[in-house]
């Protein structure tokens, strides 16, 4: 099923893409999310073996296997990425496998607008918007973090060297997109 951008103009439809030679923002509308709540070693254990995936990794780490990752975002909360139209099923197989638990899980695709950002000038672009600390001994691929650009709240997974995805909630994604383009005109020159 084809799914329409949240960024593209009435009239386009295709992902929002702006690229120059140092910098490319891109639109991955086919992104889903899963935000989950597990409160102990035991729904950790339960959701490792049902996703096939490390829930114990350290806070601000994510853990990618084919096209799944998880990203932990605290002690007890975590973000699962998967394709958008596995979201609903793997949310509701989820929530049974742990409905003896404390657990959540809730799908939050339709509600982020996900972004892939790649370039040399990744770092740089990122300065722009954030008080992150950026270096790479603090935020190099594997890395994840929720974090402000200016009054928006986005979450920043590092995949490697010069490639991040960053999920913004929708009602905010049309300012950032706006705000990013802004800031990444200046590698257009």
């Amino acid at each position: 099923m084809y799914e329409r951008s949240a960024l593209a103009s009435a009239r386009a439809g295709a992902p929002a893409r702006w690229s120059s030679e140092r910098l490319t923002i891109e639109e991955r509308p086919r992104q889903g999310a899963i935000a989950l709540r597990l409160g102990g070693e035991s729904e950790r254990r339960l959701g490792s073996k049902l996703l096939e995936l490390d829930m114990d990794a350290q806070v601000g780490t994510a853990i990618e296997r084919s096209d799944r990752a998880v990203l932990r975002l605290g002690p007890d909360e975590w973000l699962l990425l998967c394709k958008r139209d596995e979201e609903g099923r793997l949310a509701s197989e989820l929530r049974q496998a742990l409905a003896d638990q404390t657990s959540s899980a809730a799908p939050l695709g339709n509600g982020t607008v996900a972004l892939e950002i790649a370039g040399p000038q990744l770092r740089a672009f990122l300065a722009h918007g954030t008080s992150l600390d950026l270096h790479p001994r603090a935020f190099g691929p594997g890395r994840c973090a929720a974090t402000g650009f200016g009054k928006i709240r986005v979450l920043l997974w590092q995949r490697d060297a010069e490639r991040l995805l960053l999920l913004v909630g929708r009602s905010f994604a049309r300012s950032f997109w706006d705000w990013a383009i802004d800031v990444a005109r200046q590698w257009s020159r």
